[in-house]
């Protein structure tokens, strides 16, 4: 699971994917989504 959020952190097109499948990350992306 770190491997994944590390991941989202460096690719912030992919950590929209995270978000989906992680719920907890979907706060974090949703800033940069919404925002």
């Amino acid at each position: 699971s770190l491997s994944d959020t590390q991941q989202c952190r460096n690719n912030r097109g992919h950590c929209r994917r995270l978000c989906f499948h992680m719920e907890r990350w979907e706060g974090s992306c949703s800033n940069g989504r919404l925002r």
